[in-house]
């Protein structure tokens, strides 16, 4: 499986929906076995969040994005070069 960042705009006024949002993302994963929700990052100076997830495709990331309602930017596919092989 691949890793991909979806990155969402947050603004600081709302930092408070973080949880939500990342519970709302973690439980869309859970109902396509083939999405996992890894990390959330949030970088208040730059009012950006970002998820971390592990999946078969970046379909089925926004997919999962638009089905636990969060507005993002885009997704994109990343490789991690600090984890073990």
């Amino acid at each position: 499986m691949a890793r991909f960042l979806v990155e969402s705009y947050l603004p600081a006024g709302n930092r408070d929906s973080l949880a939500a949002d990342a519970a709302r993302l973690r439980a869309a994963a859970a109902q396509l076995e083939r999405v996992e929700l890894l990390r959330t990052v949030y970088v208040p100076e730059d009012e950006v969040c970002f998820y971390l997830f592990e999946s078969e495709s970046a379909e089925l990331v926004a997919e999962v994005s638009r089905s636990a309602e969060l507005e993002f930017d885009r997704v994109q596919p990343v490789v991690a070069l600090d984890e073990p092989a």
